[in-house]
């Protein structure tokens, strides 16, 4: 085929490890794909050009093109030998393993989902190399409307990675851990804030995503933990370092000052904290994840509705581009709230409303569709 005609010059005249996402490259692999062509003249070459689809399928999802990354990944699961690669290429095969799981996830084939995080639970012992099967796997749980049991899941996770989960929580415990946070950020100023170390414990960023993921279940199944949640990733950002997600421990404990202290003032200080983390990490698809809470927990408290009402209208727009799926319609929930607050006509907002349930349905954001529900009833 014309794919192999251009990408064998690669094969014979250069190392494997030169593969790069060119033009060039991408022009032959999608003419391969079209051929269904499985031969190629060097057999050396056959994980290179895999390891260039797991890459190319990775570039299209951050790209959003979920559907291109599929089958890129895909292909190049067949490129390097499906199953009984597990044991000639370990480590590729986990990696298109796990980015077959993320890609199935976001083109909503929840049943592939479970297959390919199967297939990772087979080929692997070591919890390290699960735990991002684990991750989608409960963001697909909770996709279903499983919520309490992927939030059981995710209690399990945190276990494993040494955290303790108490069975209850008690007022006495929200203001102790409270209290202790409060204590361990009051020495966290703007300058230490942008030059603290990055958290490089692989298990303790683990730790936070869990954590951070498990927020929006607990909200709606078990509120009294959400504290603690929070709480716990902002002590561990400042203990082990800052990463991505501190941006979220820091908001979580802003919103804990409003709903604890009634402290307004501090809660806009953490949120631009937390601003400044994703800033610092240059994590811009991580704004509308951010913007959505803001808008919706604290400046809720002294902004109009009305002001925000574009705003969140956007911020769902710009998540469901960067495959948020979930918080593109935590935004659409809050904007149809906003709406028929402020006056909007109510047959549009209700129109808006059957617009949003029906996305979140052919999404299967299952989790996110009741309290949406309850809304569109109500309105």
């Amino acid at each position: 085929s014309l794919g192999l005609q251009i990408i064998t010059p690669y094969s014979n005249e250069r190392s494997t490890d030169e593969l790069q996402l060119t033009s060039t490259t991408f022009i032959a692999i999608e003419q391969i794909i079209a051929s269904r062509c499985r031969e190629i003249p060097n057999p050396t070459f056959r994980a290179p050009l895999a390891d260039f689809l797991v890459k190319a399928g990775e570039r299209s999802i951050e790209m959003a093109d979920f559907p291109l990354a599929l089958k890129y990944i895909t292909y190049g699961l067949d490129f390097l030998g499906g199953d009984e690669a597990w044991g000639s290429n370990f480590r590729l095969s986990l990696r298109l393993h796990e980015a077959a799981c993320l890609a199935c996830y976001l083109n909503v084939m929840p049943r592939q989902v479970m297959t390919f995080v199967g297939k990772i639970m087979e080929n692997t012992d070591s919890f390290v190399d699960r735990i991002k099967a684990f991750y989608v796997l409960t963001k697909t749980l909770a996709s279903l409307g499983k919520i309490k049991e992927a939030v059981e899941k995710i209690f399990h996770i945190l276990e494993q990675l040494g955290e303790e989960i108490p069975n209850d929580i008690t007022p006495d415990s929200i203001m102790f851990v409270m209290e202790s946070t409060k204590q361990l950020l009051s020495r966290f100023s703007r300058e230490k804030l942008l030059n603290a170390p990055k958290m490089t414990d692989y298990k303790k960023l683990w730790t936070l995503r869990f954590y951070d993921l498990s927020a929006p279940y607990l909200f709606l199944v078990n509120p009294t933990y959400v504290p603690l949640v929070e709480c716990r990733m902002a002590q561990l950002s400042v203990r082990y370092g800052l990463c991505k997600e501190s941006a979220f421990g820091l908001f979580g404990y802003a919103q804990c000052l409003i709903q604890i202290y009634q402290d307004l003032d501090g809660a806009h200080r953490w949120t631009k904290m937390a601003r400044l983390v994703l800033e610092r990490f240059n994590a811009t698809n991580m704004f509308p994840k951010l913007t959505c809470l803001q808008y919706s927990f604290v400046n809720v408290w002294v902004e109009p509705f009305q002001a925000t009402i574009e705003t969140m209208d956007q911020c769902s727009q710009d998540a469901l581009k960067i495959g948020n799926v979930e918080f593109a319609y935590y935004s659409a929930q809050f904007l149809c709230i906003e709406m028929a607050l402020t006056g909007s006509h109510l047959e549009i907002v209700e129109r808006k409303c059957v617009t949003v349930s029906s996305n979140m349905a052919l999404w299967k954001q299952l989790h996110a569709f009741m309290g949406h529900l309850s809304t569109h009833l109500m309105i």
